[in-house]
């Protein structure tokens, strides 16, 4: 398809074209039906199967593929060309531009650094962002069109298809804590939202997540500083005291709420620092002779 004029109008409608060799590899694509060229393949892949089983040829007639979930017309140009190397497939009861109710979505969260995906109630990904194909190891390119089960280990699989069970059954966002294995074999941590959205009459399930791994391991390594602090404060028998920036005495043990003239642990803000002795109780005698 050589005319720009042309290619730019059927990316606004929901088509697929395509020029293939011989061996059915497609080498140029267009149209807005499809979001990349995996997806494209994809259907040329199935509709050359699907037409073969029902004996149609592709010289005459337009005939229809079902295609997930979508059904196209498939036409072949009148220019003498034969086979499946070029044509062009129709979608029936789409909506023309802006038929993708997730492309707002998906045009805002593909270079966002929250990892985000699309996939069908069957699991398979229709869209997924630089951030979430990173997770993997691999590209969008490559997770679109590809099952839950194909990227995770299957006790990971079954948790996120029963995620997405949820959000179909309960047509409402829901915000998750999981765990999940990474690439490498290490276990993370993420939180987010997945939420149901429509994409040409299927409800699907979308979700937005933030990997938290990092986080909670800083935080349980400060807890666990934090009690080691407070084991060695209480049970030591050295002076040992928190101190705020101002220098107030915010929480002291024993021995150095005595070494400050205290009889127990203290949080007073009276005492300037853990060291300061105690003020004497009355002044001192004058010097004979003297006065």
């Amino acid at each position: 398809m050589d005319d720009p004029g042309l290619r730019a109008l059927l990316e606004r409608l929901p088509v697929s074209w395509w020029e293939a060799d011989e061996q059915g590899r497609v080498k140029e694509r267009g149209g807005g039906a499809f979001a990349d060229l995996p997806t494209a393949q994809r259907f040329l892949d199935h509709a050359r199967q699907e037409l073969s089983a029902q004996g149609d040829a592709p010289q005459g007639g337009h005939p229809l593929v079902q295609f997930d979930g979508r059904t196209f017309h498939v036409r072949w140009p009148q220019d003498g060309c034969r086979g499946w190397t070029r044509g062009i497939a129709m979608e029936t009861g789409a909506q023309p531009a802006g038929g993708r109710p997730y492309a707002a979505f998906a045009d805002f969260a593909d270079f966002a650094p929250a990892a985000a995906f699309l996939r069908d109630r069957d699991g398979r990904y229709l869209w997924a962002n630089h951030a979430y194909a990173h997770l993997y190891g691999t590209t969008p390119e490559r997770v679109v069109g590809s099952r839950i089960e194909d990227l995770d280990t299957p006790s990971d699989a079954a948790q996120f298809r029963a995620l997405d069970q949820e959000i179909l059954r309960r047509g409402k966002p829901v915000r998750h804590h999981l765990r999940y294995h990474r690439s490498d074999g290490s276990t993370g941590q993420a939180a987010g939202h997945r939420f149901p959205v429509q994409e040409n009459g299927r409800t699907c399930v979308a979700g937005i997540y933030v990997d938290i791994t990092d986080h909670v391991r800083a935080t349980s390594q400060r807890q666990e500083a934090e009690e080691n602090l407070r084991a060695l404060r209480d049970y030591s028998g050295l002076p040992c005291a928190l101190l705020s920036v101002g220098g107030r005495i915010e929480q002291a043990g024993t021995a150095a709420a005595a070494l400050s003239g205290h009889a127990c642990p203290t949080s007073s803000a009276a005492v300037r620092t853990p060291c300061s002795p105690p003020r004497p109780t009355s002044a001192p005698c004058a010097a004979p002779g003297k006065g």
